[in-house]
């Protein structure tokens, strides 16, 4: 879970300082950008796919105004 609950948080973080992009939109770019400094190509799809499963729910914990830490536990990635 340590992987994933750092690229969780560094997601988190990347959402609080959105400009215009959505929040959707960064996600796939971040987790992306993230998920691409893993070692191995099969790993780093394995990530992105991952996130990409979860990514509604995380969006919608922080729609609820739960904190990047809760909402990373919540999801079970810490």
């Amino acid at each position: 879970n340590g992987m994933f609950c750092t690229i969780c948080k560094d997601l988190v973080d990347g959402l609080e300082n959105l400009g215009e992009q959505t929040a959707m939109d960064y996600l796939q770019d971040a987790s992306k950008e993230l998920c691409d400094q893993l070692p191995y190509a099969n790993i780093q799809k394995d990530c992105y796919d991952y996130i990409m499963t979860i990514a509604q729910d995380l969006l919608d914990l922080l729609n609820d105004q739960i904190n990047g830490d809760v909402a990373c536990t919540a999801m079970t990635l810490c």
